[in-house]
């Protein structure tokens, strides 16, 4: 065997053994605990996952007096986007002749769509409430003519709520009528 062979097969059994050495020390910094991993600024170790029950009220005042309350809750995984829907399609008449009739469909119900994010002992909440009603219908909720009136309330809310206290988090009037709405939130960890 020449000199550089030997120089070169040297050379690769030292990069292996330096190569099994790195192997086994990021093996190691694995299994740390989060707090070990944290002490040596190792950040790109994954924090647990947190699941929260988010209770959502959603109250309706006549004249300063409670009338409604209609409430929806969404168990949610911390810093992902949660979405809860409720609600019907509405046929509303757009065109007629003496054969056909055309529709259009609008949607009706709540839109819930929610991230909460730990910070120093509060939940960070980012949400998009949207409820829709049809106003004028029926006892069956069928619109009376001449057409559909839809009332709708809509928050987008960027607040800090504590866990387990219930947060008043949006409250607005509604501009038709004598009615008042409230959304209050409360936040329960779950694991």
């Amino acid at each position: 065997m020449t000199i550089v062979r030997r120089i070169a097969l040297l050379g690769m059994l030292v990069m292996l053994a330096l190569a099994s050495q790195v192997a086994a020390a990021q093996g190691d910094k694995k299994t740390e605990s989060p707090d070990a991993a944290a002490q040596n600024g190792n950040t790109a170790v994954k924090k647990p996952l947190n699941v929260y029950r988010l209770d959502f009220a959603l109250s309706e005042f006549v004249d300063g007096k409670k009338v409604n309350t209609r409430n929806y809750t969404v168990t949610a995984r911390e810093d992902e986007m949660n979405k809860l829907r409720s609600g019907a399609r509405y046929p509303v008449a757009t065109a007629s002749d003496e054969k056909n009739t055309q529709f259009q469909y609008i949607d009706i119900g709540v839109s819930i769509d929610c991230r909460v994010v730990e910070r120093g002992g509060y939940l960070e909440l980012n949400a998009v409430i949207d409820s829709s009603e049809i106003e004028g219908a029926d006892a069956h909720g069928a619109p009376v003519p001449p057409g559909p009136v839809i009332a709708q309330m809509k928050s987008d809310v960027r607040s800090l709520i504590r866990p387990g206290t219930p947060t008043m988090v949006s409250s607005m009037d509604d501009p038709a009528s004598k009615r008042r709405f409230q959304l209050d939130v409360t936040a329960t960890k779950a694991n």
